[in-house]
């Protein structure tokens, strides 16, 4: 043993990097906070009386539309799509003549198997209701 006891000997201290740890316990914190705060932010809960619910019968209309076939239904929207391009007055001359004979062909395709157009196209703004 050279120059004394390991009494002696000034002891070498010990590292710990704490920056893992340190993110970890932010973390920790921030999600405490945040499931302790959460009851505070959502505030009271309003109690609902069965009658300020609304009545279901009053909920009830007849649906035009149900009992159109999905082809039906297809070339009814088709048909309003149609429409609303020939309200544009800006259409060239030969593609309105194009949409006015698609419009007219949908019409009489429809109205072949008994739907009713301009009934049901007034109707869609009382079902939207």
């Amino acid at each position: 043993m050279r120059g004394g006891s390991d009494a002696t000997r000034p002891a070498t201290p010990i590292r710990i990097d704490v920056r893992p740890m340190t993110k970890t316990v932010f973390f920790a914190a921030t999600a405490a906070f945040v499931i302790a705060a959460a009851p505070g932010i959502a505030g009271q809960a309003t109690p609902i009386e069965w009658s300020q619910l609304p009545d279901p019968s009053a909920q009830e209309f007849e649906d035009p539309y149900r009992d159109l076939a999905p082809e039906q239904m297809s070339d009814l929207m088709s048909l309003v799509r149609l429409r609303e391009q020939l309200a544009a007055d800006s259409i060239p001359v030969e593609e309105r003549r194009q949409l006015e004979a698609r419009n007219t062909k949908l019409e009489a395709t429809l109205q072949a198997v008994g739907i009713d157009v301009e009934w049901l196209l007034s109707q869609r703004w009382v079902v939207a209701d």
